[in-house]
């Protein structure tokens, strides 16, 4: 990056190869005071390039990463996906058998709830067993019938006409 001159617009190509670069070995220059300068100084260059609309929007995009990710001290905000080593495909399989193993072993100790029979609801008291209420049962304490009709006569008669 030539630092000095401005208005000078590097090619893609190498704008490309300094954030691969620096995204690589950014956070071990961090540390040598001297190298830092010259990092922040790069940095400063950088971010006028990242806003800059003659160079293309991948660039530029680029550029932005480098910049949130040195902001972020260098962590990157995604984990890198690297090949496995077979131990650690070992122990993952074994992790995922033990949590499925626990899994099943909570299910069987867990309470089943009472599920409603047919035609009732559960009782709220304990204790109570759920029994269908029939249609000539009150429907209330109060000793009312019920307004459920007599299933032994046809549906259009409802009892006695009302006076």
């Amino acid at each position: 990056l030539r630092l000095e001159d401005s208005k000078f617009i590097p090619l893609d190509d190498d704008l490309e190869a300094i954030c691969k670069l620096l995204s690589t070995v950014g956070k071990d220059l961090e540390v040598n005071p001297q190298l830092k300068r010259n990092l922040d100084a790069s940095f400063l260059r950088i971010k006028e390039l990242s806003v800059n609309n003659a160079l293309s929007s991948r660039i530029r995009f680029m550029l932005m990463d480098l910049l949130d990710l040195r902001a972020k001290a260098w962590e990157p905000r995604r984990q890198i996906q690297t090949a496995k080593k077979i131990e650690e495909i070992h122990a993952e399989a074994e992790r995922e058998r033990m949590e499925a193993e626990m899994s099943a072993y909570n299910m069987m100790r867990a309470p089943m709830s009472p599920a409603p029979q047919a035609g009732g609801r559960p009782s709220p008291y304990p204790g109570a067993t759920d029994v269908p209420r029939s249609p000539s049962q009150p429907s209330s304490l109060s000793g009312r019938p019920s307004p459920v009709p007599d299933r032994k006569k046809p549906p259009g008669e409802m009892g006695p006409p009302a006076p």
